[in-house]
């Protein structure tokens, strides 16, 4: 005869949950996935730069013809951050970025095919519009999974795929653009992120604040929660310890129970029994296995 047995259920802050514990894989993952992006959005960013003296020749303009390309694609990522951010907070990070990536992988795409300065202008635009779009998402998804001590480093690592997209642009067209002329520099540009694209739609998560604000967003902020902490155990050793953290507190003592849960401070037995996740808005349960012993 086997007996199921359920362990205590406490209650966390989200915030809590994830600052009082070890930085798993998966949240470094978070962060690189999001750095890839803005590794070639950097790239896109300065395309124009390596290809204008091919550009000018091959059109038969002059180089200040081409300020108002190179302006219309500032405009759109100006025009991408302001409207594609807080749009991110009505529909969610995970789709605003990865509909961005794709806005200036075919914007990209579109411009190698451009034949004058008015369709440059406007792919341009449309590729601005992604990249704009796609910066203020991939930040906050990576400030968001990671806890407070780490975020500014994980950030800023991050944002240096920006730079670095935009320095191997130009040793990417200085060997396409001779054997394959300037539109090579923005099919490389646009094929990239497209194949970018099913990595982000399988691995990357949806923003934990944006799904506890929906009520339908319950069992998706679990689930996200709940890999965060399998992330963790993986890496731990299997045995008692204690987090020494003013908000949590952790043992694999069987029988023992968290205390009683306050808005936001603590014990989560994050290993063990399930534990919930409060909010000022939602409380939200972590499933874990049911634990059972032989009768």
């Amino acid at each position: 005869m086997v007996n199921a047995r359920q362990g205590a259920t406490s209650g966390v802050d989200v915030r809590a949950f994830i600052d009082s514990q070890p930085v798993s894989t998966y949240q470094w993952m978070v962060t690189a996935l999001c750095g890839l992006i803005v590794f070639v959005d950097g790239f896109d960013a300065q395309a124009m730069g390596f290809v204008a003296p091919a550009l000018t020749a091959d059109l038969h303009v002059t180089r200040a013809v081409l300020g108002t390309v190179i302006s219309s694609g500032l405009v759109g990522m100006m025009v991408g951050a302001l409207v594609l951010g807080p749009f991110a907070d009505r529909v969610g990070r995970k789709p605003v970025l990865i509909a961005s990536t794709v806005v200036f992988a075919i914007g990209s795409l579109l411009t190698a095919t451009a034949s004058t300065i008015e369709g440059l202008s406007l792919y341009r635009l449309l590729t601005g519009l992604g990249m704009g779009g796609a910066m203020p998402n991939a930040i906050a998804l990576t400030s968001e999974y990671m806890p407070t001590r780490l975020r500014a480093t994980a950030v800023t690592a991050m944002m240096c795929g920006f730079s670095l997209g935009a320095a191997v642009g130009g040793f990417v067209a200085a060997a396409l653009i001779p054997r394959f002329g300037w539109e090579s520099v923005f099919v490389a540009g646009g094929a990239v992120p497209l194949l970018i694209v099913p990595l982000a739609i399988i691995a990357l998560p949806e923003s934990i604040r944006f799904l506890l604000g929906r009520p339908d967003g319950q069992a998706r902020a679990s689930a996200c929660l709940a890999h965060r902490r399998a992330a963790c155990c993986s890496s731990m050793p299997r045995k008692s310890w204690a987090c020494r953290s003013r908000s949590c507190s952790r043992s694999s003592s069987p029988g023992r129970r968290a205390s009683a849960p306050t808005p936001w401070r603590a014990r989560v037995p994050c290993c063990g029994p399930p534990c919930s996740i409060s909010s000022p808005r939602s409380r939200l349960a972590l499933p874990s296995p049911a634990r059972s012993e032989p009768g």
